[in-house]
């Protein structure tokens, strides 16, 4: 998203990933991700300092910073963006173990559409350079997000116009920037969810440049389905991970190349407008830490400017739940193993479990989860038995826990049908 946009906000969370399993109608909650970094906007004047307020809220260390060279600017800025390079190389230099993600435009607006040009070598000269310059300010083991989002045609790259030109380009440049001595970066290939209509790119394979040129593959993700906000947020998820280019074929691409995933742009968006953003969901929130923790993910990236569709602080539910996943681990409750355990034509019991004693709350409805039954205070385990519901009627719900000494745990909201008799 940052070629359209003048400045933006995002976060980024190195995953330690662990198997979690699948419940009725979403993943179950896993181990809250706790290494975090973040994109505050350009380094100067702010983005450094932004930066470290963000792990102050966050309440955790951000050894990870995000950074978008200008798309609007010329060439010379992509050879020698030393008003980027200079501020993050002071930052990453200070403390072990801090890395700079830095998006790297593969063309510059003024030559949109120059993909065969590139492929020729035209560009070469300016990628060295940056190379160069990284290395210098021993920012060589940096990840690079090179031509990002190459499947969305708002991108001077957009490899729709000539996909063969944009896989050969994207192969040259990486082999001139890694041709600079001491250079060690990780590409991330990182197309958009999804096919846009009349686009040829309908596959990764349509225009992947081959496993030589790829460290990890990327996927930026946001809470929209188009016209659409009034849709169940299982159901949006659900049409996330189904759809072409979605979730589930974007794992199984990276699978079959052998490669790790990254979601280095994701977020919510507000409803109200086309674009169809699902809002205050924390549902989406959820979802995200529980696929990006169950899979081979190596980088997220929360996406938190308001390109119109609001910030974090646009939406407190899913900022609470943002913070709870991705924040400090030894202030956060969990719950995992949500299951239907049992069900009839007029009851339904509901089990999880919690990482330390807590509450047992269910709130079920048939289509907001508005009712509340108690369990047993003080367990790990948790039963809560769910009474004269309707046959034949699907109902949503999610569990709840609370601790006195820790933030309290939500599920996202799953369903269930009671049965015919």
């Amino acid at each position: 998203m940052r070629y359209r946009l003048a400045s933006t906000i995002a976060a980024v969370t190195l995953v330690v990933t662990s198997l979690v399993s699948a419940g009725d109608a979403s993943p179950a909650l896993a181990q809250t991700v706790t290494m975090s970094g973040v994109y505050s906007g350009p380094a100067v004047p702010a983005g450094v300092t932004n930066h470290d307020s963000f792990a102050g809220w966050l309440g955790d260390s951000v050894p990870y910073a995000v950074e978008f060279l200008d798309t609007n600017g010329s060439w010379d800025g992509i050879a020698n963006p030393y008003w980027a390079l200079d501020a993050w190389s002071q930052w990453s230099n200070a403390q072990p173990g801090r890395r700079l993600v830095l998006s790297v435009p593969l063309l510059v607006s003024s030559a949109s559409g120059q993909l065969a040009q590139g492929a020729g070598g035209a560009f070469d000269a300016n990628f060295v350079t940056l190379s160069r310059n990284m290395v210098a300010r021993n920012l060589g083991s940096s990840v690079i997000r090179l031509g990002w989002e190459m499947n969305h045609n708002g991108s001077p790259w957009w490899a729709g116009n000539d996909p063969a030109s944009f896989r050969s380009f994207y192969a040259r440049v990486v082999t001139a920037m890694r041709s600079v001595p001491g250079a060690a970066f990780t590409f991330d290939w990182n197309p958009n969810l999804g096919v846009q209509g009349g686009s040829p790119l309908t596959t990764f394979d349509s225009f992947y440049p081959g496993d030589a040129y790829v460290d990890v593959i990327g996927l930026d993700i946001y809470d929209i389905k188009w016209m659409d906000s009034t849709s169940d947020p299982a159901a949006r998820w659900n049409w996330m991970m189904t759809q072409p280019l979605g979730l589930d074929q974007h794992r199984t691409f990276a699978a079959a190349h052998g490669k790790p995933v990254s979601f280095p742009e994701w977020g919510l968006y507000k409803k109200g407008d086309v674009l169809g953003g699902g809002g205050d969901n924390p549902y989406f929130v959820h979802a995200m830490a529980d696929w990006i923790s169950s899979g081979n993910t190596t980088l997220e990236s929360y996406f938190n400017v308001d390109w119109g569709g609001g910030t974090l602080d646009s939406f407190p539910n899913a900022k609470a739940a943002y913070k709870l996943r991705f924040g400090a681990s030894a202030t956060a409750l969990t719950v995992s193993n949500v299951r239907v355990t049992a069900l009839t034509s007029t009851s339904a019991v509901i089990t999880w479990t919690s990482s330390a004693s807590a509450t047992s709350e269910v709130d079920f409805g048939k289509s907001v989860p508005s009712t509340t039954v108690v369990g047993l205070n003080g367990v790990t385990s948790h039963i809560v038995t769910l009474v004269g519901l309707t046959r034949i009627t699907k109902y949503v719900y999610q569990v709840r826990s609370d601790s006195s000494t820790q933030d309290p745990a939500v599920s996202p909201v799953a369903s269930f049908t009671t049965l015919r008799r």
